[in-house]
């Protein structure tokens, strides 16, 4: 994780339980977050991450569990006397008001002096490129300029933690793209503790010290966005994370070489490390990580198959390849490779190197 003073406040679960009537919507969780880490809950509808926020911010009791502000705990805290920034898929700014009173109201709540208001609300205006907008309503902004603006009215009191619920979960592919860049700067830059809900795997990836991935209302796996996408400690962890070749595996013992087999006899990559011969094991190929071989190349792992689809998607293709024993297998490379040139009914040799397979621990087969 990125090496940051930060001024942010560390978040810290201890149990914490959430029931609705006899339905558990999170299982225990404990989970320390660092002050000025950006740490994402990452999961499908219903998997307990907005529960979870909702408890931070106060919004949503805990059934059980403690909840730690550093040194202080919160958990019987009201939410107006935690304060945390939120900022919400959408934008709830009020409309009969301009972009500045907008921004300005958490602080005119606070009692703030009109001269500190101006100030404040001129920093964080320009913070997030909105300061010759100052003057529209809400209805006159686009969707992009709106969020800004909520990011704006969040910042401006200076909270030591932000919370922040789908923010962009509302707007289409481009200008999400642009925001989480702009989001990110603005945390490097303020140093402050975020606690970010989303259920777009790119989105956590590309903005995250860490991700919590969650499911059924537990914690999946907590790690680093290369660790949880190299290394996924589950079979949910690796599909949810990426597309992902998928295959089960027994662990062979030949010439002294002991590797993974899949079905029909096809070599996957080395075993690992202390597996038992005969062992089954859930392997892990991701579409980038195979290529197609032309005539003079060879690769450490091979196969032969059929492409039955083709997927063009500009700068990169996709083609899907069925295989001697009837499974699929999935090719993701870019266009200028020659995927492309790739068509249906094609016989391909593939190949993959030994370090792109990754055996999934034992319980997860």
């Amino acid at each position: 994780m990125a090496d940051r003073a930060g001024s942010g406040t560390p978040i810290s679960f201890r149990g914490i339980e959430k029931r609705f009537g006899g339905v558990s919507a999170l299982s225990p969780v404990t989970l320390d977050i660092e002050p000025g880490e950006f740490l994402t809950l990452l999961g499908p509808s219903g998997s307990g991450k907005t529960t979870l926020l909702n408890i931070v911010a106060g919004l949503v009791e805990p059934s059980a569990g403690q909840l730690w502000f550093g040194e202080q705990e919160v958990t019987d805290l009201p939410a107006r006397e935690r304060g945390v920034g939120m900022v919400f898929q959408n934008y709830a700014l009020m409309p009969h008001l301009s972009v500045f009173e907008n921004i300005a109201f958490p602080l005119r709540v606070r009692k703030i002096s009109r001269a500190d208001i101006a100030v404040r609300v001129k920093e964080v205006l320009q913070l997030v490129g909105m300061l010759s907008l100052a003057d529209r309503r809400p209805r006159q902004l686009s969707g992009g300029q709106q969020q800004r603006v909520s990011i704006a009215r969040c910042l401006v009191y200076k909270p030591s933690i932000v919370l922040m619920d789908e923010p962009l979960g509302a707007l289409d592919k481009k200008l999400r793209m642009q925001l989480q860049l702009e989001i990110k700067r603005l945390h490097e830059q303020l140093g402050f503790t975020a606690l970010y809900v989303t259920h777009d795997q790119d989105e956590a990836m590309s903005m995250s010290d860490r991700i919590c991935l969650m499911d059924g209302g537990r914690t999946v796996q907590i790690s680093e966005p290369t660790e949880l996408y190299f290394r996924p400690q589950s079979s949910f962890a690796a599909g949810f994370l990426g597309e992902a070749n998928l295959f089960e595996a027994t662990l062979v013992q030949q010439n002294g070489h002991a590797f993974l087999e899949g079905a029909g006899g096809l070599r996957l990559g080395p075993a690992p490390e202390g597996a038992r011969p005969g062992s089954r094991r859930t392997a892990l190929l991701r579409p980038e990580n195979v290529r197609v071989l032309a005539t003079d190349e060879s690769a450490e792992n091979e196969a032969i198959g059929q492409v039955s689809e083709v997927a063009f998607f500009g700068g990169d293709t996709r083609l899907t390849v069925t295989l001697p024993s009837g499974m699929s297998l999935v090719i993701r490379g870019s266009t200028g490779h020659g995927l492309v040139k790739s068509g249906r009914g094609e016989t391909l040799r593939i190949g993959w190197c030994d370090s792109a397979v990754t055996a999934l621990p034992e319980q997860s087969a």
